[in-house]
């Protein structure tokens, strides 16, 4: 601001005195006018800061209201999967009780399905799948024979023509059995063509070589495996595990998927070095 000194009264001069008292005067208003503007800038600024802690409060606010939607998201996942390992253990259970149920319609297929199925986990493993793959599959290769008579089952020599047309179309029964259960198509695939032959001479339908889907061509392998390594009603000769790999090398290309073969024998042989 500007502050004029024009004259006194009786027009008498200024004196030094005058001239320094109105310098002080001046000095005060300046001091002054500077305080109340620092005043009025610090007010401003304060309800600057004042906001900006309104606002980071709210962000703050904001910040731990999603963390704690995330803590309660993250405790929801992990309970989501808890339940998920729990219904996949009782399926799995569900599947061995299935595959027991089989078993013990003849005692001669005591734990067969376990033994099949630990064959075909190690076989897949050699060739670079997961024991998801085929485990269930191999557990219910068989299912289809539920809707064989026992009699049939442990029948002690030659099956008449009925039981064996019955015998033969296990694969089919079971694929519908499984099917009606609403079990995953490729372990249905599997179950369904497991007899079939890598030339194309097997059944149901007859398929060849890559046709044929490879959990089925593992399952064929391993299940004729258990088959002549262990005893049946309908054939006294029982041979070692050297022999029916033998038997099966000479038969890949023909019966058996001569890779599969070849990742039975690295099984096997992994399995006798571990023990």
């Amino acid at each position: 601001g500007v502050m004029n000194l024009s004259k006194q009264r009786g027009n008498a001069a200024f004196t030094r005195s005058d001239m320094e008292l109105f310098t002080v005067l001046a000095g005060q208003v300046a001091a002054a006018i500077e305080n109340a503007r620092l005043y009025e800038s610090l007010k401003i600024k304060s309800q600057e800061q004042e906001k900006e802690k309104k606002d980071l409060e709210q962000r703050m606010g904001e910040i731990r209201g999603l963390n704690s939607f995330l803590q309660t998201q993250q405790a929801g996942v992990a309970e989501m999967r808890e339940t998920s390992r729990r219904l996949e253990e009782q399926y799995r259970e569900f599947v061995r009780t299935l595959a027991a149920a089989v078993d013990g319609r003849c005692p001669e297929r005591h734990e067969r399905s376990r033994t099949v199925a630990a064959l075909a986990v190690s076989v897949a493993q050699v060739m670079g799948l997961a024991r998801e793959d085929v485990e269930e599959a191999a557990y219910l290769h068989d299912i289809g024979l539920l809707a064989l008579p026992e009699e049939a089952l442990n029948r002690r020599g030659v099956l008449s023509p009925e039981e064996r047309e019955k015998m033969v179309k296990h694969p089919e029964v079971g694929a519908r059995l499984l099917s009606d259960a609403r079990i995953q198509s490729s372990v249905r695939d599997a179950v369904l063509h497991h007899h079939e032959n890598f030339d194309g001479s097997g059944y149901p339908l007859g398929l060849a070589r890559e046709a044929i889907p490879l959990a089925a061509r593992i399952l064929r392998v391993v299940d004729s495996l258990e088959a002549m390594t262990t005893p049946r009603s309908y054939r006294k000769k029982v041979i070692t595990r050297s022999q029916a790999l033998k038997e099966m090398q000479q038969k890949a290309g023909k019966l058996y998927d001569p890779q599969v073969v070849s990742a039975l024998e690295k099984a096997l042989g992994e399995a006798v070095a571990g023990k």
